[in-house]
């Protein structure tokens, strides 16, 4: 048994030396490998550009796009606020079904007694 693990204490210190053996590593030079093309994407004929984070339109139909972008923009965002008043008033009426349940569930033992 005690041959079983000196073979495993050999292994472990033989990898563990090869970890210890890094080679040096160059520093990187800026390529043009380093800095992938933009993406970009053609819809409904104009075509975006992903860069920098954000998406841009590098076509002249852009202003187009970006009327439609702030319209979309500001209807998502009322129909944003109309999700959440509809969510209060849902939670509203649920409240209020449960005090008249209870309500029903008071006159019902009011009755038995």
């Amino acid at each position: 048994m005690s041959s079983a693990i000196e073979a495993v204490r050999k292994h472990t210190r033989r990898m563990s030396e090869s970890l210890k053996r890094s080679p040096i590593k160059e520093p990187r030079s800026s390529t043009i490998e380093d800095h992938p093309a933009p993406i970009s994407l053609m819809l409904d004929g104009c075509e975006l550009v992903f860069s920098n984070g954000v998406w841009t339109t590098a076509s002249a139909d852009g202003v187009q796009l970006q009327e439609r972008l702030a319209a979309l923009s500001e209807r998502n965002e009322q129909l944003q606020e109309e999700n959440q008043m509809l969510k209060f008033k849902l939670e509203l009426l649920m409240d209020m079904l449960a005090v008249s349940k209870l309500d029903v569930l008071r006159l019902q033992e009011a009755q038995r007694h």
